[in-house]
């Protein structure tokens, strides 16, 4: 059963009016939080380190061959990466840069994070980018939830500031959950012209995002040249890989 059809119909649990209208779901086998009408996380109440949906599989490809020490992620949601990271390796550094104080809570509260609130950072990411001088973590994970608002630049502004001050030994991946052709061109454009980088563009099936990499061509020296996937989960990420991955540049 396709996973939308499992998810229309859902006990609430939670509800926060304001601009994004917050609220979070669960049925018998998952738990899921919807900024309006657009579902945004979802569990598995039984394996919540376990990834959900087909963009996050896009979104970690970089650990079918890499294993980073320090991960720095920029959106919350319900710390779908936080635990699937954890999860596999406890080694891994991973601390979550989030601005929505209802994002924060709801997700401590109704997701299985109360573990890891050491790892979560309320703040703005503008604002923790200008009092972090030198970026010096391996991989930087955007994956913040914007509505497209007319003369609202800030979502871009912010983009263009990771991408360059992104260290030239550390990976960028950038979710885009709802962009149009003309964007991923745009974006793709600027991102190729990182000459200390190659970039790896996904199409997520049936879903609306696209998902970018720069990986850099000379590792940061705590980047292991390893996965720490099980040879299990190497084999669905690399068919993933070759379905709908694309190197371009």
């Amino acid at each position: 059963m396709p996973l939308s059809t499992q998810l229309q119909h859902g006990q609430l649990l939670y509800f926060a009016k304001g601009e994004n209208d917050l609220s979070v779901y669960e049925n018998r086998y998952f738990r899921w939080m919807a900024f309006g009408d657009v579902v945004q996380s979802v569990i598995r109440k039984q394996k919540p380190y376990q990834l959900t949906l087909p963009h996050q599989w896009a979104m970690t490809m970089p650990l079918l061959t890499l294993t980073p020490k320090n991960i720095v992620e920029f959106g919350l949601g319900a710390g779908n990466h936080l635990l699937f990271t954890q999860h596999l390796t406890p080694k891994m550094q991973h601390k979550v840069i989030e601005a929505n104080r209802d994002v924060l809570e709801a997700a401590v509260q109704y997701f299985p994070l109360k573990s890891y609130q050491e790892c979560l950072i309320h703040g703005d990411a503008n604002t923790w980018l200008e009092s972090t001088n030198v970026l010096q973590d391996d991989w930087f994970i955007f994956d913040i939830y914007h509505k497209t608002k007319f003369a609202d630049n800030s979502y871009n502004d912010l983009l263009e500031k990771v991408i360059e001050r992104l260290p030239t030994f550390s990976v960028l991946t950038i979710n885009f959950p709802e962009t149009t052709e003309k964007e991923i061109k745009f974006w793709l454009l600027k991102l190729i012209a990182k000459q200390s980088h190659v970039a790896e563009f996904y199409s997520v099936p049936h879903y609306k995002n696209h998902v970018i990499h720069l990986i850099p061509k000379v590792l940061s020296k705590n980047i292991k040249m390893t996965s720490a996937l099980a040879q299990r989960k190497q084999k669905y990420w690399r068919c993933f890989q070759r379905q709908f991955g694309l190197k371009v540049g």
